[in-house]
């Protein structure tokens, strides 16, 4: 196996960390089968609003929480973003590995917003939220729709990220990489 030293840790490669994600979580087709919900049209609609809108007010997620302090993390959250985007454009193909990329992109501000009760204030189904929605809106959103779309696996590439040999910039090339493979 090999690896890497940074700040103290040792870090692994991106096939060593794709290889323990792909014994983590149960991948079919390249992709995680989602949770069956009624309303898939309107979530996959509200999932490309939420998406654009974090596209355009990036500057604003990155301010929230502990990432104002990352500049590298944000450099690596805006390019990961980036390319999230641009696949979904040009594919027009959801997954678990765009809505975990998201959730990892988002994570810093969703925990703000968790922490000021925002997920139980701002409610996703009322006609005025979407009226004018903000960056705020969008978080809530991906990170619902992921949690209830990928509840089990969602935790377990959370679990896999939190681990002390897991840095975020070899997460977000693991998945993109696994986006890379949904198209081969």
């Amino acid at each position: 196996m090999k690896t890497y030293l940074l700040h103290g840790r040792t870090i692994m490669n991106l096939r060593t960390l794709s290889e323990r994600i792909n014994k983590e979580i149960t991948i079919h087709n390249n992709d995680v089968a989602a949770h069956f919900l009624h309303n898939q049209r309107e979530i996959q609609q509200l999932a490309n609003i939420s998406l654009s809108i974090m596209q355009n007010t990036f500057s604003d997620v990155k301010t929230m929480g502990h990432l104002k302090n990352l500049p590298q993390t944000q450099k690596v959250f805006s390019e990961t973003l980036t390319y999230i985007c641009d696949d979904i454009h040009k594919h027009g193909r959801w997954s678990f590995w765009h809505y975990s990329g998201l959730c990892l992109i988002s994570c810093f501000a969703y925990l703000e917003l968790l922490k000021a009760n925002k997920h139980q204030t701002i409610d996703l189904s009322a006609p005025k939220t979407w009226a004018n929605p903000d960056h705020e809106v969008a978080i809530i959103t991906i990170n619902y729709i992921a949690g209830r779309l990928y509840p089990k696996s969602l935790a377990r590439l959370q679990a896999i990220g939190d681990e002390d040999d897991v840095d975020v910039s070899d997460l977000c090339g693991a998945i993109k990489q696994k986006i890379d493979l949904l198209h081969q």
